[in-house]
């Protein structure tokens, strides 16, 4: 059950100890994937929809969301 409750995307917070675990490591490789004009588009369009989450009032995490989008564009 721990491994559950404890891997990559159920977890409620980062810690350093999550960032060396394969897990983690597999899932990071995997939003660089693809030509760089794809990820580039992937990671505009995660960013827009976080955005409009926020515009229209329909996010559950305004703060969650925020930073996602800020991410996306960094």
């Amino acid at each position: 059950m721990d491994e559950w409750i404890n891997h990559p995307l159920n977890c409620s917070a980062v810690t350093p100890e999550m960032l060396e675990r394969p897990e983690y490591q597999a899932l990071m490789q995997m939003a660089h994937e693809g030509t760089p004009l794809e990820v580039q588009n992937n990671f505009k369009h995660h960013a827009m929809d976080q955005l409009g989450k926020l515009l229209l009032k329909k996010s559950k995490n305004e703060e969650k969301d925020f930073q996602e989008a800020l991410y996306c564009f960094d």
